[in-house]
C-alpha cells in the first residue's frame, strides 16, 4: 500500500480542546484529527474531509509551557440568533498552554495531496496561526501492515483499543469539524472518546491491531509502527 509521508517541525503548536473553555486554556499533548484536517486543507486550499483521506500520524514536543494570551471574545447575538458578537467589553487575557519544539510524521493514503504540501495554498500551522511550521519532506512511500508494534505520540480510539491497556490520557472530542461556508460556522462531527499516547520516543507502548497498524517509515527503534486511523461511519 502506498502513501504519503510528509515530516513537519515548528517552534510552537498548541491543540485546543473545544470543551474546556474556563481558567487555564489547555492543550492536548498531541493534534486531533479535526485539527489535522484542517491543516491539509490549508495546504490544499479547499476544505478536505474525512472522505478525501486517511490519516496516521506521529506527534513529538520537547515540553509544555504557559503564556499569556490576548483573546477574542464573543457574546450571544439576540438579534441574529447563530451569530455570536463581540463582547462589548472587548478582548480577554487568558493563560494558555503550548507545546514546544514540535515535530510531526503524517501518513496520508490520498497521494493527490502531495502537490498540497509541496506548493501550500495557505500557511500551515500547527493549532493557532502563530504556530508555523516548515514541511521539511513530502515523499510517496510504500506502507508495510503489521500486528502488533511499538506506538507513541499519536491519538487512538479507545473504542478500538478499549481492552489493550494502553496508558495515555483520555479525551473526548470531535473526530472532524464540518464547516459551513454559508454561516462561517464549524459543527463538531463524531464526539468520541481518544486515548493520547505519550510522546516521548523512549516511551513507546506495544499494541496490537487486525488491520491499521503499520511499521513506521522513520523510526529508529526496532518494532515502532503507526497507527491509520478508521473514520467513524
Amino acid at each position: 500500500m502506498k502513501a504519503l509521508q510528509v515530516r513537519a517541525r515548528g517552534f510552537t503548536a498548541s491543540f485546543r480542546l473545544p470543551f474546556a473553555i474556563a481558567g487555564v486554556q489547555v492543550t492536548c499533548p498531541v493534534p486531533t484529527y479535526g485539527t489535522l484536517l484542517g491543516l491539509i486543507s490549508c495546504c490544499a486550499g479547499r476544505q478536505v474531509t474525512p472522505a478525501d483521506t486517511r490519516i496516521g500520524f506521529e506527534f513529538t514536543s520537547s515540553c509544555k509551557a504557559q503564556d499569556l494570551e490576548r483573546i477574542v471574545r464573543w457574546d450571544y447575538n439576540t438579534k441574529a440568533p447563530g451569530m455570536p458578537k463581540l463582547n462589548d467589553k472587548g478582548p480577554g487575557i487568558r493563560q494558555r498552554e503550548f507545546l514546544v519544539d514540535p515535530t510531526i510524521t503524517l501518513l496520508l493514503s490520498n497521494l493527490g495531496l502531495e502537490a498540497a504540501f509541496l506548493h501550500p495554498k495557505g500557511i500551515p500551522s500547527l493549532g493557532r496561526s502563530q504556530d508555523l511550521i516548515r514541511i521539511e519532506s513530502v515523499d510517496v512511500i510504500d506502507l508495510v501492515p503489521v500486528k502488533e508494534g511499538l506506538i507513541g505520540g499519536t491519538l487512538l480510539p479507545l473504542r478500538a483499543f478499549k481492552d489493550a491497556g494502553i496508558p495515555g490520557l483520555l479525551f473526548r472530542v470531535p473526530e472532524f469539524m464540518e464547516y459551513d461556508a454559508g454561516i462561517r460556522l464549524r459543527e463538531p462531527r463524531n464526539n468520541d472518546v481518544f486515548i493520547a499516547t505519550s510522546t516521548d520516543p523512549a516511551s513507546r507502548t506495544r499494541v496490537s491491531h487486525e488491520a491499521n497498524l503499520v511499521k513506521h517509515p522513520v523510526s529508529d527503534t526496532p518494532g515502532a509502527c503507526m497507527y491509520f486511523h478508521d473514520w467513524l461511519a
